[in-house]
């Protein structure tokens, strides 16, 4: 009699194949949903940061970092605190903002600052808020594991960030060429997320339609859904 050498069958391997290309065509959509919510949560944290950051300078009446770190990938907040007629920035204890890490997936790609126009993305850079409601422009980069880049725009009057689904830096934002997103802030209230909002028409001049660009979305109020 002929014994059957251990081993698995063709129709054996095939059915294993077919079961693990299942599981993982199920696994994966759900892992990039994860990653979706991860970015938008991120994003929308970032924001309320800045918010928070706008209003605890003028309660504080003192002005406050936002800290950026390219080694780390964190941000965190700082404050000058003054002794006399000599001040330093140092950290700001806060339960809301503590060293937060960026998730895995997401960094911080580069910032730049009028204090710094140049790009940076090594080191730290800060985006500062002053205690009489004035926030220093920035646009911040923040790229994904899968290649796509966002840009944060910190409003100087406001200090709501509005979110761009591409990398544009501060010349595309004063021709007003591109639309934004949507604005994120603290509040979370809003929408537009993923969405380019419209231009409205203008009957004026040309320089009063084209100011739909990034002015136009500090009207509004948006997070990620």
């Amino acid at each position: 009699m002929i014994k059957r050498t251990a081993g698995f069958t063709l129709l054996e391997i095939l059915v294993v194949l077919i079961i693990i290309g299942t599981v993982v065509g199920i696994a994966i959509p759900r892992l990039n949903d994860v990653f979706e919510v991860d970015l938008k949560s991120t994003i929308r944290k970032f924001a309320g940061t800045a918010q928070f950051c706008f209003n605890e300078s003028v309660i504080r009446q003192t002005p406050i970092r936002l800290n950026l770190s390219f080694d780390s990938q964190e941000y965190y907040l700082s404050y000058l605190a003054t002794n006399g007629s000599t001040g330093e920035f140092v950290e700001l204890p806060s339960t809301f903002v503590d060293h937060e890490q960026m998730p895995d997936g997401v960094f911080f790609l580069d910032v730049a600052t009028p204090h710094n126009p140049d790009k940076t993305s090594v080191g730290e850079e800060f985006v500062i808020f002053y205690p009489t409601g004035y926030v220093e422009p920035a646009v911040v980069h923040i790229s994904t594991r899968d290649g796509r880049v966002w840009t944060l725009l910190f409003k100087s009057m406001t200090g709501k960030v509005v979110v761009y689904d591409r990398q544009i830096d501060f010349m595309d934002l004063q021709n007003n060429v591109i639309q934004p997103t949507g604005t994120t802030s603290a509040n979370g209230n809003g929408s537009g997320w993923g969405r380019k909002k419209k231009s409205s028409s203008s009957s004026g001049s040309g320089g009063s339609g084209g100011s739909g660009g990034a002015s136009g979305a500090s009207g509004s109020s948006g997070a990620a859904n």
